[in-house]
């Protein structure tokens, strides 16, 4: 920082070109060393282990209880942790799954806990693309997570003296954070009691204040087919919507008047205070740092928006908390206004028209159409789908929730008054109903999901060059080297998704063990016509494997494998017998509860893995005799006694080991 402020000083004695660049390119890197130092120490940070043994914990509920198919999820705060000796305040947040039942169903953000039970860290299930869940909720600053069922915890009243003293060590943030969560909830409530029931709360609750803890899986498909999702994710089109009538005043000369630094202070206090209500998405956080500066800008008589505005609210974010970088919310959230903030201008002018408005319809269509363009790389990569009616849709939605979003302080300011907030809930219901029926239209649409695709991250890097190279033709059109430069991005993304493809489907043989604890196995893949899964049982519930052939195997395979279990199997690829699996390629040996005891595999020259999961009653040096295995996989479903047994062995014994507990799942190529 010393440097760029030297720079800069150099700079305004010498106005160059060449002093500006070095003055960029210095300021550049030392922010990139600021951002790798800061994400360093948040990763150094964010290392904490819980014991594995059971004990007592407090905590506080910072969200609202989700409720699943046969829990009730939450984040919490560790508030303190009782062990024998000693009493520890570690002010960690972790995941709560507490059994369903009535008791469960009751709690609500706000309510502290008294459990005994263990916090288990989080462990990555590693199979082949699939989500990573506990890198998703790392990232969100929870460290830990457990299963709480009836007889193990308790609520503490609010009114009483340990609910007082534990509340006094949470900090100011949080307690500010839960203010206006619990404002929130009351809102919540006081819409249900009023009247507004079913799909149509739970979608307001989602839309308007953020409170996405009500919405059904099936509502959450709708959103997701017809590419409208970020409909119910707070971003700025709402607060934009919000912000109109105070810009619109403002735009009108309140800027020039003696007010305006009052006009400013109360815009801010109110955008901060409807992000805060509405659990500060990284969306909506970033939509409100932007407005923030726009309205400084504003009044000193600056552009609103521009893309120093948006670097810098990129940098604010990661220096509060580096982890935001992978938060697909914040990724599409910047990519969105980056492409609004460039494309929008230039797709509007391909169109003029003389009636307003349809040059008011062009231009929503612009503004959809440059965010659908930059976000469409990250869309494929994560959601591997591509809904082909999210413009109209979302054009469509954009207006319903222009009444529906001004629906929500004319409630806040009129709820008391029967007669008014009565009718104004049944609009709101007609109008969210009309919505699902337009979203049920589009989604009967041909082709109106395409997919799915898979690509790779060097794939997305690619097509964000190709169309940055595609964006500095269209600017400087008259010029070779940008043409050059769109034909050799383009031409090298081309290659780089051949190079992909190529390898995805010829690193045959392909091995993996998966990370499944109700079904431990293993994928032996010959080709995508041939290939087998060695599993622990008798016979297969493919529902045990839906989530992972959604993810890996409709990319590599045609067809379900043949399934080997403990019986003899022999043909042309492999051969399978008591616990031994022999192809050409690899020798792997499976140790489970159905393989007898006594089994010996002393007479083996080589033993290339040793999958070793749950069950088996064999001592593990009388079957291996003298052999040492090339690598030993321990599953995630070993006991805990095995587990331990099986780990000391390995470190006794110098084997290579893969543990399934904390690494996840193994994929080899041969």
């Amino acid at each position: 920082m010393v440097a760029c402020v030297v720079l800069e000083l150099w700079k305004s004695r010498h106005d160059t070109n060449r002093f500006i660049m070095v003055w960029t390119s210095v300021f550049t890197s030392l922010w990139v060393v600021l951002g790798f130092v800061v994400g360093s120490f948040s990763t150094w940070r964010a290392e904490c282990k819980f014991p594995e043994a059971k004990q007592g914990y407090q905590v506080l509920l910072l969200t609202q209880p989700r409720e699943t198919e046969k829990t009730v999820r939450a984040e919490a705060l560790v508030l303190t942790r009782f062990s024998e000796d000693s009493l520890w305040r570690p002010a960690e947040k972790v995941q709560l799954s507490v059994w369903k039942d009535t008791a469960s169903l009751d709690l609500s953000v706000g309510d502290m806990l008294f459990f005994y039970s263990s916090i288990s860290p989080l462990r990555p299930s590693g199979n082949p693309y699939e989500f990573d869940y506990a890198a998703y909720l790392k990232r969100s600053g929870i460290v830990g997570q457990t299963m709480l069922f009836q007889n193990q915890w308790k609520v503490i009243p609010e009114n009483s003296r340990e609910y007082a003293i534990l509340y006094q060590s949470v900090s100011w943030s949080d307690r500010a954070r839960l203010f206006f969560l619990r404002l929130r909830q009351d809102l919540v409530n006081q819409l249900r009691e009023d009247g507004l029931q079913g799909e149509a709360f739970s979608v307001y609750a989602a839309l308007a204040m953020g409170e996405k803890a009500f919405l059904s899986s099936e509502t959450e498909e709708l959103y997701s087919r017809t590419g409208t999702t970020h409909v119910l994710a707070l971003s700025g089109m709402h607060l934009g919507i919000l912000m109109f009538v105070f810009y619109y005043a403002f735009s009108h000369g309140l800027k020039y008047t003696r007010w305006k630094w009052l006009f400013g202070f109360l815009a801010f206090v109110l955008i901060w205070a409807y992000t805060l209500l509405a659990g500060m998405p990284v969306s909506l956080v970033r939509a409100s740092i932007m407005y923030s500066f726009s309205i400084y800008g504003m009044m000193i008589h600056r552009r609103g928006f521009t893309l120093n505005i948006l670097f810098w609210t990129a940098s604010l974010m990661l220096l509060a908390d580096p982890d935001t970088l992978y938060d697909v919310g914040f990724q599409l959230s910047f990519a969105a206004m980056s492409g609004i903030l460039v494309l929008q201008k230039r797709i509007e002018t391909l169109f003029r028209f003389r009636w307003m408005v349809l040059q008011n319809l062009w231009s929503g269509i612009a503004v959809s159409l440059a965010a659908q363009v930059a976000t469409f790389p990250l869309v494929v990569y994560y959601f591997h789908y591509v809904a082909t009616t999210s413009v109209w849709a979302t054009l469509i939605l954009s207006f319903l929730s222009l009444f529906l979003l001004y629906a929500l302080p004319v409630y806040l300011l009129c709820f008391s008054v029967k007669w008014i907030a009565l009718p104004l809930l049944q609009g709101i219901s007609l109008l969210i109903e009309s919505q699902h029926r337009v979203l049920h239209w589009f989604s009967t649409w041909p082709n109106a999901v395409l997919g799915p695709y898979y690509i790779s991250w060097s794939e997305v890097i690619f097509i964000y060059l190709g169309l940055i190279a595609g964006i500095t033709f269209l600017m400087f059109r008259r010029k070779l080297l940008p043409a050059l430069a769109l034909m050799v991005f383009i031409f090298g993304f081309i290659l780089v998704h051949e190079w992909e493809r190529r390898k995805m489907t010829q690193s045959f043989p392909l091995l993996v063990f998966y990370n499944n604890y109700r079904a431990p196995s293993v994928h032996i893949i010959f080709s995508r016509n041939q290939n087998y899964l060695l599993q622990t049982h008798k016979c297969v519930d493919w529902r045990n494997y839906a989530y992972i052939k959604g993810t890996f195997w409709d990319r590599f395979t045609e067809d379900y494998p043949v399934v080997l279990s403990q019986k003899s199997y022999s043909d042309n690829y492999l051969i399978n017998e008591n616990g031994l699996l022999f192809t050409r390629n690899f020798c792997l040996g499976f140790l489970h509860g159905e393989i007898p005891e006594n089994v010996c595999w002393g007479s083996l020259k080589r033993l290339d893995y040793l999958f070793l999961s749950r069950g088996f009653q064999g001592d593990l040096e009388h079957v291996l005799q003298q052999l040492s295995p090339e690598m030993v996989v321990l599953d995630a479903s070993l006991t805990d006694s095995e587990y331990k047994k099986y780990l000391h062995l390995c470190v006794r014994k110098q084997w290579i080991y893969h543990d399934m507990r904390r690494k996840g799942a193994l994929k080899v190529a041969f």
